[in-house]
Formats: structure tokens, C-alpha cells, sequence
């Protein structure tokens, strides 16, 4: 349209300054030190561990193919030279993926595309590995006047003593969300945070707990006067000695104390020391509220499906429910992931060897984990019964065998000729 404004205006309105992000409101989840505490809550908690372990496996089992861009012996080419450069990196393309996963975790995954020039008689340019820059090595982003991302400025290390650069036209950058365009997406375990900050604290409680009952609450009795406003300064060394041996005293194979035997007028002894067993009769269910939290946890994933079974409840049909759910989740994930490679690797890797973007082939990822065999065979019986032809259809059948985790068929002999 003639004279149209070509021009942004308006801005996204996501907060940062001098090239920090603070989308978050919690203090202890911005920057380095929400880095820090999504690293704790991944590699400490055993159910965020599990829902991570989950994901990755699940993850794995997902096998990934390049569609080819139409039916001509060029796109059919393009497709293999793709798949020739997928193979050709120095790592394998599953690692990647799992490093990719590390979005999940932080809410964001940058990578380093590392060219090569592939050997003859080829002589393209290829890729020698997609590289991940940690989330911790962040220093600060760079935007241009838009607010689009510009690149980011990895802190200096003891390799590389000056801050680094890496602008985006050299990188992929992998986000759960692009909201405002932030380019620090977020945490899968952003909502995941409040329910594991009270279940670690109750989980110290509750070691706390245990141990005092075995071993019991340490207790000394002095006289008042080393207590008192006016006691001498020897009085009050003792008096701060029993804080400290009531305060440090652990009861092990090792535990013991020597007290001295002087008793007053009446029999009782000056000092004393011992430890007073908890009462019994009322106790505060942590375990009950730690299970609480941890089902918290995996539901703000939807894998709360990992806890069924722990109580003696759940039925296999409401575990299969939320079985779908996550893989339903999980197929997202690697859709986002499979969109980033096509949107900004692909292309750019046609650019640089000057091919025709026509024969531009994609990432296409498989079926998130495996089809019921019995679902699948009633609606092929229901199907077949309705009179909707089935067979004979070879992609069909492969298809069935595939889901039903039985071997292709076998390929069709040439026929001999006469």
C-alpha cells in the first residue's frame, strides 16, 4: 500500500534494563541466582528428577525424520544432504536434543552453530556441532532499538578473560514461551517452585524430627547463678560452654560428655546433662504434607501420573489419562523445538551453500510413545465391520506393525523375468 508506515511504534513492554531481564517478581529467581535454584530443584529433588528423567526418556523414544520439501529428485536430494549434514556433526543429534531439554529446566537453551567445510568430493558447508552456551555464562542480552534480540554477552571465565559476544545470527535460542519476547522464556518449573521450597523445608523438619526422637532433646542444668546478670566472667564461660555443648551434641558411636561428680549439701549434683526423649501421643503429619507438595510438583508438569500407585489408589484408565496428557506435553516441546530448526537452522544452512530454498527439506519429529495395541486392533475391527476398506494398503499395514511393535514387512522380490 503506497505510503504505508512501515515502522514499529509500540514496544512489548517486557522489563529490562541494561540488558537484564526482570520479568520475574521473586528476587531469588532472577538472573544467576534463579539459575542456581532451578539447578538445585533439577538435580536434588527426586520428583522433579523423575519428571525430568521422564521427559528425557520419553524423549529419546521419539524418532526424528527429514521430510523432503515436494516428490522431485531435487527435493529428494535436498532432503539427504540435510539428513548427510544431521549425521556429520561431531556429536550425535539425540545429545542435542537432550541438551536442548535444558529449556525446560531454565526456561531457555542458546546454542553456538559451529560451521566446517565438509571434505570432497562434497565441499558444502556443513555443521560441526550445535554448541551449548550454559544458561550460568549469561551476562547480559543485547537488544537493538525494537527490542528484538540482538545476541548475548557470555561472563568472562578463566579461558576467556574478556566478555563474549554471540550475536543470534550465529546461534539458535530455544524458549518454552516467547511472551513479550523475553528471551529468557520460562521455567516448566516456575509454578513448581513454591510447593518445592516448603517440601525441602519440611523434608529438614522432618530429619530434624527423627532424629530428636531417636536420640533425644539435650538438656543441662546449672546453677542459677552462671546464668544470672551478675555471674563472674569464669561463671559465664562455663555458662556459654553448656549453650555450645547442648547446641553441637550429636548422639553417635562417638557421643559422650564428662561432668564433674561435686555435689552440693543436699545430694544434688552442680551439673547435669542429658537428653529429653520426645512425648509421645501427638505428632505433626510432615509426611503426609511432604507427599502433598511432591504431588503439587509433578502436577504443574502433568506428570503427576509418576506418583499413582504410592497411596494404593489409581485405577489403570486414570493412568493412562494422564499419561496422554504428558506425552500430549511432551509432543509440544518437540514441536517448538522441530520449529526453531526449521525456521532458523535449515534456512540458514541453504543460504550459505547458495541452495534453491524450493528443495528446503524440514525436521519432522515422530509420535510421542507407543499406540495401545488393543485400541488400535478395535478400531480396525470397528472400521473393517462398518465396511470401510482397510487392505490391501502397504502404508497401512506398516503403519499398524510400527505401532504395534512388530517388524516391517518384508520387501517384495523382483520379479524373475521369463
Amino acid at each position: 500500500m503506497a505510503g504505508a508506515d512501515l515502522a514499529e511504534i509500540g514496544r512489548s513492554g517486557l522489563r529490562a534494563w541494561s540488558g537484564l531481564v526482570r520479568e520475574e517478581f521473586l528476587p531469588e529467581l532472577q538472573g544467576r541466582r534463579g539459575v542456581a535454584v532451578y539447578r538445585e530443584m533439577a538435580a536434588n529433588d527426586p520428583v522433579v528428577g523423575a519428571v525430568l528423567f521422564a521427559v528425557e526418556m520419553t524423549l529419546r523414544g521419539v524418532p526424528w525424520t527429514v521430510a523432503p520439501s515436494g516428490t522431485g529428485a531435487a527435493a529428494e536430494e535436498g532432503a539427504r544432504f540435510l539428513q548427510s549434514v544431521r549425521d556429520d556433526m561431531s556429536h550425535g543429534f539425540e545429545d542435542f536434543l537432550v541438551e536442548v531439554l535444558g529449556m525446560l529446566v531454565h526456561g531457555w537453551a542458546w546454542f553456538e552453530i559451529v560451521w566446517k567445510r565438509r571434505p570432497a568430493p562434497d565441499g558444502r558447508i556443513g555443521i560441526r556441532k550445535l554448541a551449548l552456551r550454559g544458561q550460568e555464562t549469561l551476562l547480559r542480552w543485547e537488544f537493538d532499538a525494537a527490542g528484538g534480540i540482538r545476541g548475548l554477552w557470555q561472563a568472562p571465565s578463566p579461558d576467556a578473560p574478556q566478555p563474549v559476544f554471540i550475536p543470534i545470527a550465529k546461534s539458535l535460542l530455544f524458549r518454552t514461551t516467547t511472551a513479550k519476547g523475553n528471551p529468557e522464556g520460562r521455567s516448566i518449573l516456575r509454578n513448581a517452585y513454591r510447593p518445592w521450597y516448603f517440601k525441602k523445608r519440611l523434608e529438614e523438619g522432618e530429619a530434624i524430627g527423627y532424629w530428636r526422637a531417636l536420640g533425644g532433646l539435650p538438656v543441662a542444668r546449672i546453677p542459677a547463678r552462671f546464668m544470672a546478670a551478675g555471674a563472674t566472667a569464669e561463671e559465664r564461660a562455663l555458662f556459654q560452654d553448656f549453650q555450645r555443648i547442648v547446641r553441637d551434641t550429636q548422639v553417635d558411636e562417638r557421643a559422650g560428655l564428662v561432668l564433674p561428680s561435686d555435689r552440693d549439701e543436699h545430694g544434688h549434683p552442680y551439673f547435669e546433662f542429658g537428653l529429653l526423649g520426645a512425648a509421645g501421643g501427638h505428632s505433626v503429619p510432615l509426611r503426609e504434607a511432604i507427599v502433598d507438595r511432591a504431588r503439587e510438583i509433578a502436577m504443574t508438569v502433568l506428570a503427576d501420573f509418576i506418583l499413582l500407585g504410592r497411596d494404593g489408589a489409581g485405577s489403570y484408565a486414570l493412568a493412562r489419562e494422564k499419561t496422554d496428557r504428558f506425552e500430549t506435553a511432551v509432543a509440544a516441546w518437540l514441536g517448538a523445538i522441530a520449529g526453531t530448526l526449521n525456521r532458523h537452522l535449515v534456512p540458514r544452512l541453504w543460504r550459505i551453500n547458495g541452495l534453491d530454498p524450493a528443495t528446503m527439506p524440514r525436521f519432522v519429529p515422530g509420535r510421542v510413545g507407543r499406540v495401545d495395541a488393543a485400541t488400535l486392533a478395535g478400531l480396525v475391527e470397528r472400521l473393517a465391520a462398518a465396511g470401510v476398506p482397510l487392505f490391501p494398503d502397504d502404508g497401512l499395514a506398516r503403519f499398524l506393525r510400527a505401532a504395534a511393535g512388530l517388524p516391517p514387512p518384508p520387501e517384495s522380490a523382483p520379479e524373475t523375468p521369463r
